[in-house]
């Protein structure tokens, strides 16, 4: 990946959920690149314009894709997958707080980006791309939103495969909290191993899987931990040591494995 022979830092990889394309994202350079699942040929790019930029993610009907800038004042680029072009680039007047994971709602017009140093999430209505309501969702009701209140510390978003739901890991409290999509309601607080982070979903089995990189307490002297949840009942199920510092992971239901 990438367009050059530096070390360019490629942080992300995610595959459009109709199959047909994958696309990476890099810190090192401004990319945003696009290949295809058949041959892995690259078959397009877009400059971001500035570095910097470390998560993604694809809504479910393949059309539309966040790319995250991590900053203190960070971005969310919306990308339009299919004339593959820059829709608009959400920034500026702390507009983002240290941005990190997202998730895009089926149609694309529902996003939501975790405040990863605060209290809250972020909500992006694109009914109207060009002119966006981005409203804040405290992950504890009745709490004030603050990109500084590291009482959470929300790493990453998901949604269940259904969309119904959606999933918040917690580094501080160690849990995953569950909202309803409909309505931004807090329904479930699942506890986790320590400092949980990624998450993929299996669509045909009732399971969230969750690493959490830097455990060193649920199986000592081990680090690193993965945590089974029900997200159909919203229930712990298990931990699982997998090895040292799990962090990214994907389920295949294809073959029944986590990879």
């Amino acid at each position: 990946v990438g367009n050059s022979g530096a070390i360019e830092v490629p942080h992300s990889v995610v595959v459009s959920p109709d199959g047909q394309f994958w696309y990476a994202d890099f810190v090192g350079i401004p990319y945003f690149q696009k290949y295809r699942c058949s041959d892995d040929t690259k078959v397009g790019e877009l400059n971001l314009s500035e570095v910097g930029w470390h998560t993604m993610s694809i809504s479910g009907n393949s059309k539309y894709a966040f790319a995250v800038h991590w900053d203190g004042n960070g971005k969310v680029a919306l990308i339009d997958l299919t004339n593959f072009s820059i829709v608009q680039i959400y920034q500026g007047g702390g507009l983002f707080v240290y941005p990190h994971g997202s998730a895009l709602n089926q149609n694309g017009k529902i996003g939501y980006v975790t405040a990863s140093s605060g209290n809250f999430i972020y909500k992006i209505n694109m009914a109207d791309p060009y002119n966006p309501d981005i409203t804040e969702i405290v992950l504890q009701p009745g709490d004030i939103s603050n990109p500084a209140n590291e009482q959470f510390k929300p790493h990453q978003i998901g949604f269940s495969p259904d969309y119904s739901h959606y999933f918040v890991s917690c580094e501080t409290t160690n849990e995953v909290r569950v909202f309803n999509s409909s309505n931004d309601s807090l329904i479930a607080i699942i506890p986790t191993c320590k400092i949980p982070e990624e998450m993929s979903f299996s669509t045909t089995t009732p399971y969230l899987f969750v690493t959490s990189f830097l455990d060193a307490t649920t199986f000592s002297p081990y680090t690193g931990c993965v945590t089974v949840i029900n997200y159909q009942t919203n229930t712990f199920v298990k931990n699982i040591y997998t090895g040292f510092q799990p962090h990214q992971l994907r389920v295949n239901d294809a073959d029944g494995y986590v990879f």
